[in-house]
């Protein structure tokens, strides 16, 4: 790798019992792209601290990065904005990429965010306490440079217009974006990028 600063993304799915469904398929899938696409060295994984790195397959170049504290379940995903925003402002990137909300309450790199499933939020009964929560992270979505959206479901009807966003320009794409994006489309899914309505000033 040059002495460019990393892409880091959130590659704790990728450990554990869950690293081969769900957002480690999804994880997986991305990181192939990007090895495809010739640019993975670029890649930090952000992982849990009390678990070993994951196993990727040789040649990959994605490494591991820094490393959060595995909290409680019902705390984890509360904390993560806060753990996020801690780790990079100590440790420059030029991009974060969150895989499962947990994105950073505050951060000097772009960031683009994957929202697999917005259910809990559009469908009022059960999913009291997921809603409670991701209702930070829900809110902050607002404030990514840009949100991809595997699933045609989320990218499509109310979910993604009461999160405020509107579909993003193929022309104004940034490169990381647009990698990210087209690394997305290996999972064999449709792939949508979203802005916020209101542009940031990042």
């Amino acid at each position: 790798m040059t002495g460019a600063a990393p892409w880091v993304i959130d590659g704790r799915g990728l450990q554990g019992g869950s690293g081969v469904r769900g957002i480690g398929s999804y994880l997986r899938g991305l990181l192939g792209g990007l090895h495809d696409l010739g640019v993975d060295e670029r890649v930090e994984l952000l992982l849990r601290r009390s678990d070993p790195p994951p196993d990727l397959p040789p040649g990959w170049a994605a490494r591991p990065g820094p490393r959060l504290p595995a909290l409680k379940r019902r705390l984890q995903p509360l904390a993560d904005p806060f753990l996020v925003a801690a780790v990079l402002l100590r440790r420059p990137a030029a991009l974060y990429h969150a895989v499962e909300y947990a994105q950073p309450i505050v951060a000097r790199a772009p960031v683009v965010v994957t929202v697999h499933d917005l259910i809990p939020f559009v469908v009022r009964d059960g999913y009291t306490w997921m809603r409670r929560e991701r209702l930070l992270a829900v809110r902050q979505l607002r404030h990514a440079e840009a949100v991809i959206t595997p699933s045609q479901a989320t990218a499509d009807g109310s979910a993604s217009s009461r999160m405020g966003w509107r579909r993003r320009s193929d022309r104004r794409r940034r490169s990381g974006w647009r990698r990210l994006v087209s690394a997305s489309g290996w999972t064999g899914r449709s792939c949508s990028l979203w802005a916020p309505s209101t542009p940031t000033s990042a």
